[in-house]
């Protein structure tokens, strides 16, 4: 639960007071077997990978690291392991899907693996970014957003921001999509159409709520 301002912190507490009568008569583990999840008034959390304070949602650093600290890969293994890490972060990433193409490239059938230049730039960009915690600006759903598009022959990518007080834009998510073989042979307004379809599809809980 969160709360925009210090103020609000009595009207959790009364909502969390509501609730608890209606769990004293459930079931739950042994103190020692329950996991704590619960935090009141708590000037940031770590929630499943990421840390949740008033200036938004970044990854947690002590999973960044982790990624910060693998090695070139060698393998097409290595390849996979380092992607399914980083992909956890996409939201974080402006334009993911086009940014690892030289490397999910590695790992296609008939392709031999070999370390470029190209994928040696795309693993050190993705590390670099996360490295420096990108912050997504939480929804302030009583202001408007807006939904920024690219396409190219590669990837779709979008953009959900909204603007502060001094119209300064701020993300809240970002999507990608890597085209598929049917896809690439799309004329370029079809791409532009989809960049705009897609991204909206994908923003629709923020968009329309």
């Amino acid at each position: 639960m969160i709360s925009d301002t210090p103020d609000n912190k009595p009207s959790a507490e009364r909502l969390m007071a509501t609730a608890t009568p209606d769990l004293e008569s459930e079931e739950f583990p042994e103190e020692d077997e329950f996991l704590d999840c619960g935090e009141l008034a708590k000037h940031q959390v770590k929630l499943l990978g990421f840390i949740v304070g008033p200036e938004g949602v970044r990854p947690n650093p002590d999973k960044t690291a982790a990624i910060a600290d693998m090695k070139r890969p060698r393998s097409v293994q290595d390849v996979r392991h380092f992607l399914g890490a980083c992909g956890f972060f996409r939201r974080h990433i402006q334009g993911f899907a086009a940014m690892v193409k030289p490397l999910t490239a590695l790992p296609k059938k008939g392709v031999k693996f070999e370390w470029g230049d190209a994928a040696q730039l795309a693993f050190s960009a993705l590390k670099d970014i996360l490295v420096n915690n990108p912050v997504l600006c939480l929804p302030n759903f009583s202001q408007p957003f807006e939904v920024h598009c690219d396409a190219s022959t590669q990837a779709l990518g979008g953009a959900l921001l909204q603007r502060d007080a001094e119209g300064m834009p701020h993300a809240v998510a970002y999507w990608s999509h890597t085209l598929k073989d049917a896809e690439t042979q799309y004329a370029i307004i079809d791409l532009e159409a989809l960049a705009v379809v897609e991204p909206v599809r994908a923003f629709d809980p923020y968009i329309y709520s």
